[in-house]
């Protein structure tokens, strides 16, 4: 269960993609984990190293880093910048805005 509200710094859309700008913490883990299974991903590797296949401890530590998913509903990219995990979603289907839109914000607010 994700107990705490994360900071969302921006937020955008246009017809079919979606972006959302997130303050990097050490807790948002497990949001990550739980948006990515609710988007069809099963396999969680948003947290593996690519050069060495070690799990990343700290969030907080890492920048310069992207990850991209994709299936047969989303394209999503996690980017770990300096401060911010950067969430960019890609979809065919109209009503995906929607369900993106409301599942990034139950967890997270503006700051």
């Amino acid at each position: 269960m994700i107990e705490k509200k994360f900071k969302l710094s921006g937020l955008g859309n246009s017809e079919k993609r979606s972006y959302f700008i997130i303050e990097k913490s050490t807790s948002i883990r497990g949001f990550l984990a739980y948006f990515l299974l609710k988007c069809g991903f099963i396999h969680n590797d948003y947290l593996l190293d690519d050069q060495s296949n070690a799990k990343i401890k700290d969030i907080t530590k890492i920048s310069d880093i992207q990850k991209n998913f994709k299936n047969d509903v989303f394209d999503i990219d996690i980017v770990y910048g300096y401060k911010n995990v950067i969430l960019l979603i890609r979809y065919d289907e109209d009503n995906k805005k929607e369900f993106i839109t409301k599942l990034v914000l139950e967890y997270c607010e503006m700051k």
